[in-house]
């Protein structure tokens, strides 16, 4: 099946994603499962997080369809935005928290 659309590979335990975009997102999504399973996936983080903590760790998942196809981009990096702004108050609360 051909799914267009955004896909993440999440850190259970710590909850950081890595997010990407595919006209082909299940395939793609396969290819990079595929690329850390033999140790040669391009993100080097990601690929020491995976030998660290092994396949069972992680949550691979189509997170939005995205019909068209030069949406993709656009769409990817909104996700991208949104988890950088959720890092950023988790890591707020936790200062304030330190600082009761």
């Amino acid at each position: 099946m051909k799914i267009s659309g955004i896909y993440s590979i999440i850190h259970l335990a710590s909850g950081r994603a890595y997010f990407g975009s595919s006209a082909r997102a299940l395939s793609r999504m396969k290819e990079h499962r595929r690329l850390l399973c033999n140790g040669n996936h391009p993100n080097i983080h990601l690929q020491r997080a995976w030998n660290l903590y092994g396949a069972k760790a992680f949550r691979f998942a189509v997170e939005e369809i995205v019909k068209d196809v030069t949406q993709l981009l656009i769409r990817e990096q909104a996700w991208i935005d949104a988890a950088q702004s959720l890092d950023l108050v988790a890591l707020t609360c936790a200062l304030l928290q330190d600082l009761r």
